[in-house]
């Protein structure tokens, strides 16, 4: 509907396109208004891209209505005044009633939220203390790990460690087999040796004693010859040449049978010198003669530990030998092998292990030690000379010399 005033023509001419640079142009590009027909360029639209492309690209029950057809009349514009209903002061009341109730809930959302808000913010900073907490495990895990590894580098460096020192440990332990065996062998070497050399005293004795026997037959004989006449019957001879080679032969044999014997049952045997004699030796013997054993690597397979001679109640701290009976000879030549693991021992200072002699072979090395004995009377005052008897009955005895401090030496 027109506007009072104008006609048709003029409505016509102000709705025409103001934009003269696109008729210049030639745009034609164009949107039609649903209600006048009229067309505008898209750029007189004065509407934003998306709404064009909407208006052209859409079928759609919105149509496009320019800014004419969208302007109110004036008889639209008049105030027209309303009246109200008779129950409006009423309803106004009801609304504040209503308003009020609405604010109470208001109020009561807003202190919900803000009860909400404070629960969300400490449950955020328990979140964040969670967080704190995780990395710091996380840290101490990543640690502990480092340390794992490092241990575990240090186990396997370790293993390594304990397969050298077993490596090394069996090639001593073989090495130490292998020279106990060549100790065990030159035990053995110079024991027949020694028995060789007794042999071959003994059969010097015999042959000393034969020749005796042999030189009273020929001054018989002599004397038989010489005076053939007069011999003399034989009771009135102290001996029959015969009977008495017979009796000497017979007196050596035994005497080799019996020192032979002697050996064999002493085969076993060990002498332990400088132990103390405690109160209650019996006991602490044993404990000694376990540690000395354990000390020098043998397991202690005795049969009998016992002290030899007659205590003298006289002296208040004597220092009887001690006679340790081994399980056999192996096991003794095996701890004589092993003696010199006690030098430099601090504990079993001034102690010394021997074989258990016989009466023969210790007279022997008695014999040995006068002879060392005369060696050092012989030297001069001032001779820094010092004969001793070294080794043993049984691998050997002999005369060592050394030079040191002239002192007065003790013999045994």
């Amino acid at each position: 509907m027109d506007a009072p005033g104008t006609s048709k023509q003029d409505v016509m001419q102000e709705m025409k396109c103001t934009k003269s640079q696109c008729l210049d142009n030639g745009d034609t590009n164009k949107l039609e208004c649903s209600l006048c027909k009229r067309s505008l360029h898209y750029a007189c639209t004065g509407l934003p891209v998306y709404q064009i492309h909407h208006f052209v690209h859409t079928k759609s029950y919105r149509k496009f209505v320019c800014e004419l057809c969208t302007q109110v009349a004036d008889h639209l514009k008049q105030f027209h005044p309303v009246h109200l209903p008779r129950d409006f002061n009423q309803e106004v009341v009801d609304l504040n009633l209503k308003k009020k109730e609405k604010q109470v809930e208001l109020d009561t959302l807003s202190e919900t939220n803000r009860l909400l808000q404070s629960k969300v913010k400490e449950l955020t900073q328990n979140i964040n203390k969670a967080n704190k907490c995780y990395n710091d495990e996380k840290k101490k895990t990543s640690t502990l790990k480092a340390e794992a590894e490092i241990m575990k580098t240090g186990i396997v460096t370790y293993e390594e460690k304990i397969a050298e020192f077993q490596m090394k440990e069996a090639k001593e332990k073989t090495s130490t087999n292998i020279s106990i065996k060549k100790k065990l062998k030159e035990v053995e070497a110079n024991l027949k040796e020694s028995i060789l050399s007794e042999v071959n005293k003994s059969s010097k004795k015999l042959d000393e004693k034969m020749n005796a026997v042999m030189d009273s037959a020929n001054s018989y004989a002599d004397v038989v010859n010489r005076n053939s006449s007069t011999v003399p019957p034989a009771s009135q001879f102290p001996f029959t040449p015969s009977s008495e080679l017979r009796s000497v032969i017979r007196e050596e044999r035994n005497e080799q049978l019996t020192e032979i014997a002697e050996q064999k049952h002493r085969a076993s045997n060990l002498v332990v010198h400088g132990i103390p004699e405690p109160a209650d030796f019996k006991v602490k013997d044993r404990i000694s003669i376990i540690r000395l054993l354990e000390t020098i690597g043998v397991e202690p397979n005795y049969v009998s530990i016992d002290r030899l001679g007659k205590k003298d109640e006289n002296l208040g701290s004597s220092k009887r030998p001690i006679k340790v009976v081994m399980r056999s000879a192996k096991d003794k030549d095996l701890v004589m092998a092993n003696l010199i693991k006690l030098k430099g021992n601090k504990t079993f200072r001034g102690i010394s292990i021997t074989d258990d002699y016989t009466p023969k072979e210790r007279q022997t090395r008695n014999e040995w030690v006068a002879k060392a004995k005369a060696a050092n009377d012989a030297e001069p005052e001032q001779s820094l000379w010092i004969w001793r008897a070294r080794g043993s009955p049984k691998n050997g005895v002999f005369q060592k010399s050394s030079r040191g401090e002239h002192k007065p030496c003790s013999y045994s």
